[in-house]
């Protein structure tokens, strides 16, 4: 089983959008995992077909360890400190983003 994580703030439009697509394919072998920023973009992933859903940075970190495919918005690569308006340091999240297992092993 692949298992997919789907990271989205704000209102989780964007987030909403990817985890419908997905859930179009009908490929049961496919588990969504939800993570927002915030509770409204959880929620409108979650409503949408994820499989589970989580809020918050820990389950950023979390999730991207276990996670075959990480997808979301390109501001994730560049530093998740433009993703929420907190002043937390997101470094460690964005080590653990992109340090994420590969989908190749």
């Amino acid at each position: 089983m692949k298992r997919i994580l789907v990271i989205d703030g704000q209102g989780g439009s964007l987030g909403k959008l990817i985890v419908e697509k997905i859930c179009s394919l009908d490929n049961k072998d496919l588990d969504i995992i939800a993570v927002g920023t915030n509770v409204i973009a959880t929620q409108a992933m979650l409503r949408a077909g994820a499989s589970e859903g989580a809020t918050g940075e820990n389950p950023v970190i979390y999730n991207s360890s276990i996670a075959d495919i990480i997808i979301g918005p390109i501001r994730i690569a560049f530093g998740m400190h433009s993703m929420v308006r907190s002043h937390r340091p997101w470094r460690l999240l964005l080590q653990a983003v992109l340090h994420a297992r590969s989908s190749y092993r």
